[in-house]
């Protein structure tokens, strides 16, 4: 503290005081306080003092003062009072030392003018709010895609600017945000400057102080409704498309049941077994290719094919097929596998002649006997298929490469399609093993 009389003068200083100028107390008495202010605040200085002898209350101020270590900025407050022995106005001066706070703050301050001129000139709408959810701070982004300014959204008013059906979700997120201290984001519709609602992506981050206690959100949202409308036209057109493709998979069923149903007529009046057999396996091929249409005709995904259901039902009908077959016992292992028409319909087939051939030649002289088929994928992308069984097996000098069977020779042509590879393998039963490859579009 110091006391100064009515022309400045400083009749007595306390240590603290002189500490803070630098100087002993009997270099700072009698001097004028004026003489330790800068030049521009002398003026300023008196000006208050008049203001608070004027007005008998005490008056305060910010100045800047020269002391022995440099200029120092002081938060001042001037008190009037009576000095009973001289009979006139002094004045006590109370001040602290607030540069470094003034320093802070002006680095605040320019931060702060930096994240307004971001913000403000941001295609972002951004916002803040406090623990109360009171709105703090809006860009000029979003006030102008609401139309108001920032006084016409205080308190709950820049929550009324959502649609009614999407404020209690939006609440909700905040409240769920706030109690788990996580980001969420959320897809709103709020009222734009025209009074139509537009689709926001409302993104917010909750704050909190140093302290731990609850602060408030920072968030930000951007316009999405042309992509959530083109988003709502495509999920429609591809619903309208697979209903389409749908209906598709069911009318090529139903066609190549007719065809096989034509065949089964036209070879009811046939009495030469072979040409009998060529019609079966004809009925066969079309069968398999009829099986899985009407699998993608049942399934949700008419993309791709569960191969274990599919080839289990098509073996199944291939038994069923040949009457001696009656005792033959199916072993099918094949791992989970999804694939694609194009290649689903290929592997078909393959095991169709296959499996096909076993039933027709492998089991003339036995009553009963097993078909094992196994089916799995490698990790150098290639498909493993064995399809063996435990008849009389094949002629000893039998050349698959050679064949010249249709059967045989349309296996080969698939597989070679798939630059795959074929071995034929006879030791007490007759195993066929195929490699072919796979991209992987076409399995998973």
């Amino acid at each position: 503290c110091i006391c100064i009389d009515e022309k400045g003068k400083i009749e007595d200083v306390n240590l603290t005081a002189a500490g803070l100028i630098g100087y002993s107390e009997n270099e700072i008495l009698n001097k004028e306080f004026f003489t330790f202010l800068l030049k521009n605040e002398a003026d300023r200085f008196s000006r208050l003092l008049k203001l608070s002898e004027k007005n008998s209350e005490p008056l305060s101020g910010e100045f800047k003062i020269n002391t022995s270590t440099g200029v120092l900025i002081i938060y001042l407050i001037s008190v009037p009072f009576q000095h009973k022995k001289y009979q006139k106005t002094f004045y006590k001066l109370f001040f602290n030392d607030i540069t470094e706070k003034k320093k802070y703050k002006k680095i605040i301050d320019e931060s702060e003018k930096r994240f307004r001129l971001m913000a403000d000139n941001s295609p972002v709408m951004i916002w803040m709010t406090d623990a109360d959810n009171n709105l703090e701070y809006m860009n000029i982004t979003k006030l102008d895609f609401l139309g108001k300014n920032l006084n016409e959204l205080t308190n709950e008013g820049w929550l009324d600017t959502r649609h009614p059906e999407d404020k209690d979700r939006f609440l909700k997120s905040l409240v769920e945000s706030a109690a788990e201290r996580k980001n969420f984001s959320i897809e709103i519709r709020v009222k734009d400057r025209n009074g139509e609602f537009r689709w926001l992506l409302d993104s917010a981050a909750p704050r909190f102080s140093e302290d731990g206690l609850f602060a408030g959100f920072i968030g930000s949202g951007i316009d999405v409704t042309e992509e959530k409308n083109f988003r709502t036209n495509l999920q429609k057109s591809l619903m309208e498309k697979e209903v389409l493709l749908t209906e598709i998979h069911h009318r090529v069923k139903n066609n190549l049941q007719i065809i096989s149903s034509l065949l089964s007529l036209q070879s009811s009046n046939i009495k030469d077994e072979n040409i009998v057999s060529m019609f079966q396996t004809s009925k066969d091929r079309i069968r398999s290719m009829a099986i899985l249409h009407e699998k993608l005709y049942q399934s949700n995904d008419i993309h791709e094919v569960n191969l274990k259901e599919y080839l289990y039902e098509l073996l199944s009908y291939l038994i069923e097929s040949y009457s001696q077959s009656s005792k033959i016992k199916l072993n099918l292992e094949v791992s989970d596998i999804k694939m694609n028409i194009e290649y689903c319909l290929t592997l078909g087939l393959i095991i169709n002649e296959l499996v096909s051939n076993s039933l027709k030649h492998a089991f003339k002289e036995k009553k009963e006997g097993i078909i094992t088929v196994e089916l799995n994928k490698n990790e150098n992308a290639q498909l493993m298929l064995t399809v063996m069984d435990n008849g009389v097996g094949m002629p000893k000098n039998y050349n698959l490469h050679e064949s010249s069977t249709l059967g045989l020779m349309l296996v080969r042509t698939l597989v070679e399609q798939h630059a795959g590879s074929m071995e034929i393998h006879q030791n007490g039963r007759t195993e066929f093993q195929i490699q072919m490859k796979y991209d992987e579009e076409e399995i998973n």
